[in-house]
């Protein structure tokens, strides 16, 4: 990602969070918490679809909690707002040295549905 510093990352597998989802009862018991699973995270853990579905049931989350999803995020409606209110595919979120190039919601003066469909407009995004 482009930021400015150093900053250390290192992914959480599929497998543990699949666990401490299971372990977690406000997870399970919410009826609007999901885990949503693009294929680049399959991809970043060496495994497939039927690999990862084997990992659901292994720790007995229910199929109905899970969301794979196929197409990229921001067709999904998925978006991200900063804490000063600007807004971000998932992927420019990424790019933290980028953010002050964004205006926030109150700077655009535009609704936060007006921002999404320009977004989803000009996607994917160059980068």
């Amino acid at each position: 990602t482009r930021r400015e510093g150093k900053n250390r990352r290192k992914n959480t597998k599929i497998e543990k969070i699949c666990k401490a989802l299971s372990e977690s009862s406000a997870f399970m018991k919410a009826k609007n918490a999901f885990l949503f699973v693009e294929k680049d995270h399959l991809d970043q853990d060496g495994i497939n679809k039927k690999e990862f579905l084997q990992i659901v049931k292994k720790y007995n989350l229910p199929k109905d909690k899970l969301k794979i999803l196929t197409k990229p995020v921001i067709k999904y409606g998925l978006i991200r707002i900063s804490w000063d209110g600007k807004i971000f595919t998932p992927e420019q979120s990424l790019h933290t040295a980028e953010y002050s190039k964004y205006k926030s919601i109150l700077e655009s003066g535009k609704s936060i549905q007006e921002l999404y469909y320009e977004l989803y407009k000009h996607f994917p995004p160059q980068l």
